[in-house]
């Protein structure tokens, strides 16, 4: 039997309060460990106490940029089953992971963020899977190649650097993570037509989005360009 209009428009706004419910939990959880981990800790050594500080912000920005694209994204394209619904659930389990780890620096947070891409890419699949008829298949498809190619990137980059490097989270490693994620972010902006004002969603930190269209554009011109030339 052909499910009544008025249940969907029940049952959308409860699912997503629930997932909002589960994301505002785990970012007090997190802000209450960022205290108690490192702002409190008095004998802590000020630089260490930026370092990490700063290695935990860029991940904070890094979740709640990646939440309010998703829950935009779900907004246009709503459910139509639940395995997305459950898709988002073992996402919040694996940001509250990468986030956890990374304030108590234990160098595992890698992993978690590399399944955390991961779950979002197949998120993205799924929701392209599920409406074919979608206006955001261009932002979708572009999710999925850039959180599964970052998936594979963190991933190998874990294994070089524990068993190549050293086990422990330093200054240089924090520098290539902060660069890492805010690279994404960039490209991600760059490449993803966005729509203008608040539905557009967060963009890069400290540069407006006309900038990065600017840049956008400035770049692909001259990859064309230089596309153009080599290849005639």
């Amino acid at each position: 039997m052909k499910e009544p209009p008025e249940k969907k428009d029940e049952i959308h706004p409860a699912l997503f309060t629930f997932i909002d419910f589960i994301y505002a939990v785990v970012f007090a959880l997190l802000v209450q460990q960022s205290f108690d981990e490192i702002i409190n800790k008095g004998e802590v050594p000020l630089l260490e106490t930026i370092r990490v500080l700063t290695l935990v912000v860029c991940v904070f920005y890094f979740l709640a940029w990646d939440w309010v694209l998703g829950r935009l994204l779900t907004l246009r394209n709503p459910y139509r089953s639940y395995s997305r619904f459950f898709w988002e659930i073992l996402i919040a389990a694996f940001a509250y992971g990468t986030a956890s780890a990374a304030i108590k620096q234990k160098l595992i947070f890698l992993i978690h963020f590399a399944l955390l891409l991961f779950l979002g890419g197949i998120w993205a699949w799924r929701t392209e899977h599920q409406l074919t008829e979608t206006h955001d298949r261009q932002e979708l498809c572009m999710i999925q190649a850039l959180q599964f190619t970052g998936s594979a990137i963190t991933l190998g980059f874990f294994a070089w650097w524990y068993w190549m490097v050293e086990t422990t989270i330093e200054l240089p490693l924090v520098i290539l993570v902060v660069l890492a994620i805010l690279g994404f972010i960039l490209v991600y902006e760059m490449l993803v037509p966005r729509q203008k004002g608040i539905s557009a969603g967060p963009g890069f930190p400290f540069i407006r989005r006309t900038n990065v269209r600017r840049l956008s554009r400035f770049v692909f011109g001259r990859l064309v360009d230089f596309g153009g030339r080599h290849g005639g």
